[in-house]
């Protein structure tokens, strides 16, 4: 379950645009904080590695498509 601030309207809002949410593990989080970091030198806050831990996942469901463009943020 979802938890902070405000985490409910994050919840609703996703709901309504009709996109998804994707959950993924700690683990994962960390192995792409220190694979990107090993690989390009950039370090990640974990919330923005786990932005690039779901794309793999979110190719998979079949939300990501090819040549489709996808934007990140590292906040």
């Amino acid at each position: 379950m979802p938890g902070g601030v405000g985490y409910f309207k994050r919840l609703e809002i996703v709901k309504k645009s009709k996109c998804a949410a994707i959950a993924i593990s700690e683990k994962k989080i960390a192995q792409h904080l220190s694979n990107t970091y090993h690989q390009t030198g950039i370090w990640f806050f974990p919330e923005g590695a786990a932005t690039l831990a779901v794309l793999q996942p979110a190719v998979d469901m079949g939300l990501i498509q090819a040549g489709d463009e996808v934007v990140t943020f590292n906040t």
